[in-house]
C-alpha cells in the first residue's frame, strides 16, 4: 500500500507523520456559535462538575454524520 508523508510544524520545531489508507485528515477553522447546528454531529471535550450535563468546553468538534451515524472523537 502506499503511503505519503507530511510535515507539521509545532513550537519545537517539526515532525513528520505517516499518512496510511486509514489516516483522517480534518480541516480546523474557528468559527461562531451559529454554526451548532441540528443533524451535525459534536463531540466536546473540556470540565464538568455536574457528570457532563452542563460542560465548560475547551474544544468542540463538529461534522456531518457517515451513513447516519456519528464516528468521529478526539484523541489524546
Amino acid at each position: 500500500a502506499k503511503s505519503s508523508t507530511i510535515t507539521v510544524k509545532v513550537r519545537q520545531g517539526s515532525t513528520k507523520v505517516l499518512l496510511s489508507k486509514k489516516t483522517q485528515v480534518g480541516k480546523t477553522e474557528q468559527v461562531g456559535r451559529a454554526a451548532i447546528v441540528p443533524k451535525l454531529c459534536a463531540f466536546v471535550r473540556g470540565t464538568s462538575g455536574d457528570h457532563g450535563v452542563t460542560v465548560t468546553a475547551t474544544d468542540i468538534s463538529l461534522s456531518k454524520p457517515i451513513s447516519g451515524a456519528c464516528t468521529g472523537r478526539f484523541t489524546r
